[in-house]
């Protein structure tokens, strides 16, 4: 999955949980954590692999149902032990999120659930070309854009394109969460001073 797919999924997943949970929309910090911990097992891995080399795959102990899940499902608990259940729940749906939707988009992309991309040390590893994080990007996005220019997009394409549509109009019903604080002054200043 591509990172803005990662997001997206995540915020679905995010909201639906909030709604059923708290039974209530989602609240703007929450709402951002809920994307960044979407990204956060490639955050780590990508690079350890394609940077550092200090695993043969982009898929190693943050994307691991024995490493990286016990590790946000604690901090996730500690959150709400300490009054903060929304972000602890934004925390770690949007995480959890980010290893189902590798393993559903595997499946769609090349027709085969790919446990391995989850079961790290102990799975398979997946074996990847060499190169740097660039390297890899260019890759990848150069196989997106040309399956979206050529009119050869596979299932995989038009499902991201579908989820990012789709949850554009969720985040919309929901109340656009975190645009407001984004898009503050004080927000801006505190980044960009």
């Amino acid at each position: 999955m591509w990172p803005w797919t990662h997001v997206a999924f995540g915020y679905v997943w995010y909201s639906v949980a909030v709604h059923l949970l708290l039974r209530r929309r989602p609240t703007d910090v929450p709402a951002i954590l809920a994307g960044v911990s979407a990204l956060l097992p490639d955050l780590v891995d990508k690079p350890l692999a394609w940077s550092i080399g200090a695993t043969g795959t982009g898929y190693g102990p943050a994307h691991s149902l024995f490493v990286g899940i016990p590790i946000v499902a604690l901090v996730a608990v500690g959150l709400w032990r300490w009054a903060r259940l929304e972000l602890g729940i934004a925390l770690f749906v949007g995480y959890a999120s980010h290893l189902l939707g590798d393993i559903i988009f595997q499946y769609f992309d090349d027709g085969r659930i790919v446990t391995a991309v989850v079961t790290w040390p102990f799975g398979p590893a997946a074996s990847e070309s060499t190169g740097g994080i660039l390297d890899h990007v260019v890759h990848y996005l150069r196989y997106y854009v040309h399956a979206i220019v050529t009119g050869e997009a596979t299932t995989y394409v038009v499902m991201t394109i579908g989820i990012v549509v789709g949850v554009f109009a969720l985040w919309i019903a929901d109340g656009t969460p975190g645009l407001a604080l984004v898009t503050s002054r004080e927000f801006r200043r505190q980044i960009f001073d």
